[in-house]
């Protein structure tokens, strides 16, 4: 069964980039949510990663298994909502042509914090975070508080890019991640 993560984005610089997307990334793959690819639908970015695991793409002309990160670009930007539809509809069409068995949606301000969700995302078919979760998982935007998160939640949402530094505990402390390039 492969499962494809997807999500959406917008940066101006390779330091949003690292700071929210990449660290999100290796955060949810540290924490146990299982996804063959993750397909980035990008909302024209004037700035890309150069990450050595992701391919640019601009159309679905040919696959690309060999790179666990895969972002569409579009070359204009849309309002959000306007994006959000595309990038799903982008998403749904990835999936058929590349004979993915599972599509996942999960906004890149989502972290699972508990393992028992990570493994109730992991058994659906077809989930879009946290819209369709059972009411036993406990979570909520945290991102504007900057606040200790309560402890025994499952997840957190709105967090950005700021996060970083007053939630440590809850975020992968061993990422050799530096935040001083120019």
């Amino acid at each position: 069964m492969k499962k494809l993560l997807f999500c959406t984005s917008y940066s101006t610089t390779d330091l949003g980039w690292e700071k929210r997307w990449r660290r999100w990334y290796d955060y949810n793959k540290q924490k146990g949510l299982h996804f063959d690819q993750l397909l980035i639908v990008d909302n024209g970015s004037p700035e890309l990663p150069g990450w050595s695991d992701n391919r640019v793409i601009y159309n679905l002309d040919r696959p690309w298994y060999d790179k666990n990160i895969v972002i569409y670009r579009y070359e204009d930007t849309l309002d959000t909502n306007a994006h959000l539809d595309r990038s799903a509809q982008l998403a749904k069409d990835y999936t058929a042509q590349y004979d993915f068995d599972k599509l996942l949606h999960m906004e890149s301000d989502v972290y699972i914090l508990s393992k028992r969700l990570a493994k109730f995302i992991n058994e659906q078919d077809l989930v879009t975070f946290p819209c369709e979760l059972d009411a036993d998982y406990v979570g909520g935007n945290y991102g504007q508080t900057h606040d200790v998160l309560p402890k025994n939640i499952d997840y957190a949402t709105g967090i950005d890019e700021d996060w970083d530094d007053v939630h440590q505990k809850h975020l992968d402390t061993k990422r050799k991640y530096t935040y001083t390039r120019t």
